[in-house]
């Protein structure tokens, strides 16, 4: 596997992570009877959001490095 290809599937990967992640506690939130998120929950999806953006940040800049 080519490393443009390697560090594409790894990308999906990690943001397929934090795509489950958050759609785990929204999920969660509606099975308890919430309508709103809390701001523990709403922080844990800002969290998971900005992990998403630095491996894609990461992804992109080892792609770089490697004159992809």
């Amino acid at each position: 596997m080519g490393t443009a290809v390697a560090v594409a599937v790894d990308l999906l990967v990690e943001l397929l992570k934090n795509a489950s992640q958050i759609s785990q506690l929204i999920q969660t939130a509606q099975a308890n009877g919430q309508t709103t998120l809390t701001a523990e929950q709403w922080a844990s999806i800002v969290s998971a959001d900005d992990s998403a953006g630095a491996a894609l940040i990461a992804a992109i800049a080892n792609a770089k490095a490697q004159g992809k």
